[in-house]
């Protein structure tokens, strides 16, 4: 009895397998989205979803709270800052930054090349 079992049940686990996939740029019946095949030499346009990717990293953007730390220097210890419409920012002993468009780890860069001639205490790894 429990062999029958067993056997139907990989029948059915075989036949699950043996179905054709369906071809790209085919509609399911149950979706809500459709896959679009790029047929010429073109892509197609992006969509919203494009916007929401997960491993898309964080751009800095206009009105952003930022908190910046200098290292050795408590003045400017967790010093918080806020981008202006144009996304720049007033950081002391750089000036004023254009941070909007980049990630967080390359306006660090661009502080710590604009203070490395300040002296403002930022460490660099050889």
């Amino acid at each position: 009895m429990s062999r029958s079992i067993v056997a139907l049940a990989l029948l059915a686990a075989l036949s699950a397998c043996a179905s054709a996939p369906k071809p790209i740029g085919s509609q399911s019946v149950n979706s809500t989205t459709a896959v679009q095949a790029a047929t010429s030499g073109e892509l197609p346009p992006p969509d919203r979803t494009d916007l929401y990717e997960v491993n898309r990293p964080y751009l800095i953007g206009p009105f952003d709270k930022l908190t910046i730390d200098v290292f050795g220097i408590e003045e400017l210890s967790q010093k918080e800052v806020q981008t202006d419409a144009g996304g720049r920012i007033s950081f002391p002993l750089a000036g004023v930054i254009s941070a909007a468009g980049k990630t967080p780890g390359e306006l660090e860069q661009e502080i710590g090349q604009l203070c490395a001639g300040a002296s403002c205490g930022i460490r660099r790894s050889r």
